[in-house]
């Protein structure tokens, strides 16, 4: 926010960013990173796991909503396997994450420098529709085991909009996300 600020005062004064901050602007912003402190590691794992249990109840949530839809059309089965569910939620957060942390690269990597806007659509693209297909497609193959739960949609539902409530109430109450 300084940063902003200085920029629009400079802005105002009828000044270039080149005047306020350097000719060299990745330096600049370079030093400045280096002064953040450092979040504690602590901290760092109770926020992804504030992130993994909201994640957990979307997909509930979901889930729920979708076996609702399915049922009235056909009747499907309402068998959980905990085991699956498990390591679909395990495959689901990690193709999330590597998500997350090949955007953050492609950012890091093209801030400083003008990129082709066509090429770099289209990577977002195939990254999009290969995640997506990772999700969809890849808890298929997964053999059902684990601990059978009969449960409908309606508990799915629930389950997650309960979760997702008592975890904007926590956030909202701690600022988990800031």
């Amino acid at each position: 926010m300084e940063l902003l600020d200085h920029l629009i005062d400079a802005q105002a004064e009828g000044k270039r960013a080149e005047e306020v901050f350097g000719e060299n602007l990745k330096t600049y912003c370079d030093e400045m990173i280096k002064q953040l402190p450092k979040e504690p590691l602590k901290s760092t794992a109770f926020f992804i796991s504030f992130l993994l249990l909201q994640l957990a109840s979307l997909m509930a949530i979901v889930n729920g909503v979708g076996n609702i839809a399915v049922h009235y059309f056909r009747d499907s089965s309402q068998t959980v396997y905990t085991g699956t569910a498990i390591v679909t939620f395990v495959i689901v957060a990690a193709i999330i994450s590597l998500d997350v942390f090949l955007l953050l690269k492609w950012i890091q990597k093209s801030v400083y420098k003008i990129t082709n806007k066509i090429k770099d659509f289209c990577l977002l693209f195939v990254l999009i529709f290969i995640s997506l297909a990772g999700m969809v497609f890849l808890p298929k193959l997964i053999p059902p085991f684990g601990y059978v739960i009969e449960v409908g949609g309606f508990l799915y539902l629930a389950a997650g909009a309960v979760t997702l409530i008592v975890l904007r109430w926590l956030n909202s109450k701690y600022q988990i996300t800031k």
